[in-house]
C-alpha cells in the first residue's frame, strides 16, 4: 500500500504483451522483475499476446509479409477496470494511455459508475483527441519530467535470488 495526498494506492496494473523481439522481451522481463522486488504485490502484470498479421506490400512488389499485432491488451484493460468498479475496489482510476480504443471504457465507467473518478495521463509525445475531448482535462506527461526522474527504476535492484541493472539506454 502506498499513500500520497490522502489517497491510498492499492494496485498498479500494467497491461502489455511480451515483445516478440528477444532483447526487448528480456529488458521488459527485467523491468517487471525489478518492479516486483520494489513493489511486491502492489504491482501486477496482465499480459496479452502477439499474433501474426499478414500484410501485402502496397508498393510495386505486392509481396505478403507478417507483422506482429498486439492482442487482448485493450480488452484486458477494459475488463479489469469494469471488474474493479463492479466489485467496489476503486474510487479513482488513473489511466496512462493515449489509445482511443479506451474511449468506450471511459464512457462506460462515467455513465455506470459516476462516483468513480477517472484521471487520464498521456504518455510522453502521445495524445488522443477523442480521449481529450471526452475527458476535458488530461495530463501530458512530457510536461512533468520531474515525475519521471522521481519514478525511475533505481540503477540496481537486488532481490533474494537475482540483481537487476537498469539498461544503459533507459538511464536518460
Amino acid at each position: 500500500m502506498f499513500k500520497h495526498d490522502n489517497q491510498v494506492l492499492h494496485k498498479i496494473k500494467y497491461f502489455t504483451a511480451p515483445p516478440t523481439n528477444a532483447q526487448k522481451r528480456s529488458k521488459q522481463r527485467a523491468l517487471f522483475s525489478a518492479n516486483k522486488i520494489i513493489n511486491g504485490d502492489l504491482f501486477e502484470i496482465i499480459n496479452g499476446h502477439y499474433s501474426d498479421k499478414f500484410m501485402r506490400c502496397q508498393a510495386t512488389c505486392k509481396e505478403q509479409f507478417v507483422v506482429p499485432e498486439e492482442k487482448c491488451t485493450d480488452i484486458n484493460l477494459a475488463l479489469a477496470i469494469i471488474a474493479d468498479c463492479m466489485e467496489g475496489n476503486v474510487d479513482v482510476i488513473t489511466l496512462i494511455t493515449a489509445d482511443s480504443d479506451q474511449v468506450s471504457t471511459i464512457k462506460f465507467v462515467l455513465e455506470k459508475f459516476p462516483k468513480v473518478k477517472i484521471k487520464v495521463y498521456f504518455p510522453p509525445n502521445r495524445k488522443s483527441n477523442e480521449i481529450r475531448n471526452l475527458m476535458g482535462k488530461v495530463v501530458f506527461l512530457e510536461n512533468h519530467e520531474d515525475k519521471f526522474r522521481n519514478a525511475k527504476m533505481p540503477g540496481i535492484v537486488t532481490g533474494a535470488e537475482k540483481t537487476y541493472t537498469r539498461p544503459i539506454d533507459w538511464q536518460k
